[in-house]
This record gives C-alpha cells, sequence and structure tokens, in this order.
C-alpha cells in the first residue's frame, strides 16, 4: 500500500517516509536522517523532581534563608521576601535539575 507525500505527491511505498525537517524520503526504521541528520526518534521528557515538590523544597529553603537573617515574622516585608526567594530559586532549580522552564 502506498500513501501520497504531503508537499510533491510522490508515492511513498511501505517502509518509507519523510523527513520532517529537509522532506527527503528516507527509511522508516532510520534513527536519524542521513540528509541532515536530524533525530527522528521523538525523546520522551522524564522530569527528575515533580514541581510540586520542587516547590515545596524551594519554600522550605526560603525559609530557612529569611529566618537566619532574623526577619520579623509579623511584617508583610517578609511575606513579600518569601514569595520573591521561592520564586526565583524555583526558576533557577527547575532549570538547573529538569532542563526546563
Amino acid at each position: 500500500m502506498s500513501e501520497k507525500c504531503s508537499t510533491c505527491s510522490v508515492d511513498l511505498e511501505e517502509g518509507y517516509r519523510q523527513c520532517p525537517n529537509c522532506l527527503k524520503i528516507i527509511k522508516e526504521d532510520l534513527p536519524t536522517c542521513p540528509y541532515c541528520n536530524v533525530n527522528l526518534v521523538p525523546e520522551e521528557h522524564i522530569e527528575i523532581i515533580e514541581r510540586n515538590k520542587l516547590l515545596t523544597i524551594c519554600l522550605i529553603i526560603s525559609l530557612i534563608i529569611l529566618i537566619l537573617e532574623n526577619s520579623n515574622f509579623l511584617s508583610w516585608i517578609f511575606y513579600f521576601q518569601l514569595v520573591v526567594i521561592t520564586i526565583i530559586l524555583y526558576y533557577a532549580l527547575n532549570w538547573f535539575i529538569n532542563k526546563q522552564v
């Protein structure tokens, strides 16, 4: 059974497919395109630490930092600093550990 190529209307035989990058017809079982060297195997994203656990870790670290600074728990500046430090730590650790934002 053959199907039509979406861009050039050439009949694709069974066992062949079109490279999404260079649009050349290649064998279906190849992991990379021989013409443009694009990886054709989809990579699954694996999170090392879940986002909610990472957020909890960042919140605890932020609290420790503010406690070591002897901040007043009753002031609004304490909570503002807590939120800002937690957000900065979360994005930094998320990028560093999971390589994503």
